[in-house]
């Protein structure tokens, strides 16, 4: 599917968690990284906060400090609803982060299509994988992805 048709139903999930932030598979998908059909929506909120989900949609939730979920953002405009978003550097990081969680061959086909990307801006990956305690490991798939 085209990340717009993928997106298009994001607009729910919205107005179900107000001010999560979609992250990880969509993000991917969004930003053309990541070839892995999400296998729901992927939702970041504050680590305190309590949300209760409707059985009826496929919605995964991440629970991030809340210093993690303001930075790395931006706001997507989706038919006509501002949706926050991890931008592109910060869902390679968040990919690295959860590598045991999606696997490493997931984590490694997101980092080879960003190296790929024109619009890439390797210095804000450092400082973001910085942020999230991930730089070493981002160092080394980065090394391992140039050879």
């Amino acid at each position: 599917a085209a990340p717009e048709a993928l997106l298009n139903t994001m607009i729910d999930v919205e107005r179900i968690i107000p001010n999560g932030v979609v992250c990880l598979y969509n993000a991917w998908t969004y930003h053309q990284v990541s070839t892995t059909v999400p296998p729901a929506f992927c939702i970041a909120i504050a680590n305190k906060r309590k949300v209760v989900l409707p059985h009826a949609l496929p919605i995964e939730l991440y629970y991030w400090k809340k210093e993690n979920l303001e930075f790395g953002v931006m706001d997507v405009e989706m038919s006509g609803y501002n949706i926050r978003m991890t931008d592109m550097e910060r869902s390679v990081c968040d990919a690295v982060k959860y590598r045991n969680k999606i696997g490493l061959e997931v984590c490694s086909e997101v980092i080879r299509n960003y190296l790929k990307k024109q619009n890439r801006n390797l210095s804000q990956l450092a400082e973001y994988a910085k942020r999230l305690r991930v730089a070493n490991i981002l160092k080394n798939f980065l090394e391992i992805a140039i050879e």
